[in-house]
């Protein structure tokens, strides 16, 4: 076959743990010399591309959020007018997967549901043996991916991401998606392969993983005498990873798993000097309707611990949830004052986006009172919290109107 496939992969800074690994299935394909792999991170920088393989399959390839959709969609009907017909828009990731016939609305032509390492591949087949006709709009896998066939390496990209060893949660939060997913683990003989290949490389001096609750990471090949997480970090260091993080992102603590043996383990091993909880609310009745498995006095209990540890605690608080009044705001504030002074405890502040596959994907936010406006803007200039529910409210707004507006086509 001498046909070849441009494959453009669209950059975002969210996506940039994603694209390595799905690159590195491609790379390690029976057809990667057939293959012309680029990225862009804009629709400005493909016309020297296109120009130089004037011939070729193109394939516009993306992989994005929710809160992407209104910047994906001018996106996409822009590089359409300026391309031929026969070029290809694919997308998957968070989005797609969480709602696949809204983001064929978004100008795709093809959309990877769920674990797109294999059906990327496999798609990719169909096309260069010229069975495009087969291939339907919706792809999904018929199996879970095997997390041990995956790696993070590429040759086209500029970093190597954490090592994914969780795939999947087992929680079911009404405003996330990750719990759609059964949990998946990674082995611990993988880890250890990863890590050799690093070594190897000589891209060992750092490294960090993928875990959705980071003190739940539970191998089927853990050893019964200690903590798969300690098997880990033992592995990790004794590969001669120098600054080694663990508990912080992209491998966040959920409150509830939170104990003096994890915590020795991160101040022995770990560089990081910070442990990521998710709080998320700040009242008990709040949490009960959101789904979380933990209580108030269990983050409480959390940050305490991290604090006696000489470790930083960092929370996740969320404002902005459906049904939430002003009331539940203002006793979250206070219990964040509190967190703050007692334990120097630093709240990241994040506002409420309705993700598609949540349960809350069709909810919209609830406006913050001026109340607490005024409260945040004080807490930020002292240093106790992020102001990132600014760009939150203005991202969101935007969303919103964009869904509704895609939901009449």
């Amino acid at each position: 076959m001498n046909q070849k496939i441009v494959f453009l992969f669209r950059k975002l800074e969210e996506n940039q743990f994603t694209w390595p690994v799905l690159l590195n299935q491609l790379e390690n394909s029976d057809f990667s010399d057939q293959l012309i792999i680029r990225g862009y991170a804009s629709a400005s920088d493909i016309g020297n591309i296109l120009t130089e393989y004037p011939k070729s399959i193109v394939i516009f390839a993306y992989s994005f959020m929710t809160i992407h959709v209104p910047m994906i969609r001018y996106e996409v009907t822009q590089i359409r007018a300026q391309v031929s017909g026969s070029s290809i828009f694919i997308a998957g990731g968070p989005h797609a997967t969480g709602d696949p016939e809204q983001t064929l609305k978004l100008g795709f032509d093809y959309i990877f549901i769920g674990d797109g390492e294999w059906t990327l591949r496999q798609f990719l087949q169909k096309l260069l043996e010229g069975n495009e006709r087969s291939i339907e709009q919706l792809i999904k896998p018929d199996l879970p991916f095997f997390l041990d066939d995956s790696s993070p390496v590429s040759i086209h990209g500029t970093f190597i991401p954490p090592l994914e060893i969780t795939r999947g949660c087992s929680y079911r939060c009404k405003f996330c998606q990750t719990g759609t997913l059964k949990p998946r683990h990674r082995s611990l003989a993988s880890v250890k392969e990863h890590l050799k290949r690093l070594q190897q490389a000589g891209k060992h001096s750092r490294s960090g993983y993928i875990c959705p609750s980071a003190f739940q990471y539970e191998p089927d090949d853990s050893n019964q005498k200690e903590s798969p997480v300690e098997t880990l970090l033992k592995l990790s260091k004794s590969a001669g990873i120098c600054h080694l993080e663990y508990g912080i992102f992209p491998s966040e603590v959920n409150p509830k798993t939170v104990n003096n043996a994890f915590l020795e383990l991160i101040t022995k091993y770990c560089s990081n000097k910070r442990i990521t909880i998710g709080a998320q609310a700040g009242t008990d009745q709040m949490l009960k309707s959101l789904n979380r498995s933990h209580t108030v006095q269990d983050v409480e209990n959390a940050t305490h611990l991290i604090h006696q540890h000489g470790l930083r605690p960092q929370l996740d608080f969320i404002f902005g949830f459906p049904h939430e009044t002003a009331q539940d705001r203002h006793q979250t504030l206070a219990w964040i004052k509190h967190l703050h002074h007692t334990y120097d405890a630093r709240i990241q502040m994040h506002y409420f986006t309705p993700l598609a596959g949540s349960l809350y994907a069709n909810e919209k936010s609830s406006p913050l009172d001026s109340e607490t406006i005024a409260s945040l803007n004080e807490f930020y200039n002292a240093g106790i919290c992020t102001d990132w529910w600014k760009t939150g409210i203005e991202q969101t707004e935007i969303l919103w109107n964009v869904l509704q507006e895609l939901k009449q086509r």
